[in-house]
């Protein structure tokens, strides 16, 4: 059992995750192996575990008021009030979030995430800053008129309020796609989304340059982060719950490969 929790945790696993994914793990409890953890019985040291790490401080920023003078104009009747409104009255529709992830300062690059809120499931495209509002928009329409070949709900997407999103509602061209605009500095208001971006930190820790990647390795990134498997989800895999909504199809166009779970990586590498 040390030895199959020791090779887990240096992956990036969690306690539960391990127990929940390994029946020889449990042969004994979590709060038993948290005690052996805490008493010195395993190869494990606490620090290893993620939760016990200390991540720098955060700083506020200021957020460019063009930003958000840009997107005033193009939110009428796509607020977050709208939103929660229109899942209200049509519950069954699907949820998709998309938000944008920074790596350094003055990078060329950055990531557009996007996430199948059911399920889970979440992509990640690198997209060039000086072009930030046309690369987005493309993209998204691109998964967009993807994903409505293999549903018939209608999609509808919550947004971030940067400048990079000013050209989103463009995805509405695809039948049956809807999009809103969550409140500024409120990152509740897209909860998944935000979560999912933690697992991304972990690779990639924050304060560390994006310019150095490539598509297929954010391909494979996001492999990982798929294939683990999440309490949230009765500890199933977003990868598994999205094939089964969407089928394998999909995975194969975005190269998001399913991963056993003894080989799901989420430690940085930096």
């Amino acid at each position: 059992i040390d030895n199959i929790l020791y090779e887990r945790v240096m992956k990036g696993h969690s306690i539960e995750q391990i127990w929940h994914t390994c029946e020889e793990v449990r042969r004994v409890s979590v709060i038993t192996i948290r005690r052996w953890i805490n008493r010195g019985y395993t190869k494990i040291k606490p620090i290893n575990l993620r939760r016990q790490r200390r991540f720098k401080k955060s700083y506020a920023y200021e957020r460019n008021p063009v930003d958000l003078a840009l997107n005033a104009c193009i939110k009428f009747n796509r607020t977050m009030d709208d939103y929660q409104l229109y899942i209200k009255k049509y519950p069954d529709h699907i949820l998709i979030q998309t938000d944008s992830v920074e790596g350094r300062k003055g990078d060329k690059l950055r990531l557009l995430t996007v996430m199948f809120v059911e399920t889970g499931f979440q992509l990640a495209f690198l997209y060039h800053v000086s072009n930030a509002s046309q690369e987005v928009s493309t993209k998204l329409l691109s998964v967009m008129r993807a994903a409505r070949k293999y549903t018939s709900k209608p999609l509808v997407v919550l947004t971030d309020n940067g400048i990079e999103f000013s050209k989103i509602t463009l995805i509405e061209k695809v039948k049956n796609v809807h999009v809103f605009f969550a409140d500024p500095y409120k990152s509740t208001d897209k909860a998944n989304c935000e979560r999912n971006h933690e697992l991304i930190r972990y690779v990639i820790p924050k304060g560390y340059s994006l310019d150095g990647f490539t598509q297929k390795q954010m391909n494979e990134i996001m492999s990982n982060i798929n294939s683990y498997a999440r309490k949230s989800l009765k500890w199933k895999k977003p990868i598994s719950l999205f094939r089964q909504a969407f089928g394998s199809e999909l995975l194969q166009k975005w190269q998001i490969e399913d991963l056993p779970d003894s080989e799901v990586y989420l430690r940085s590498q930096f």
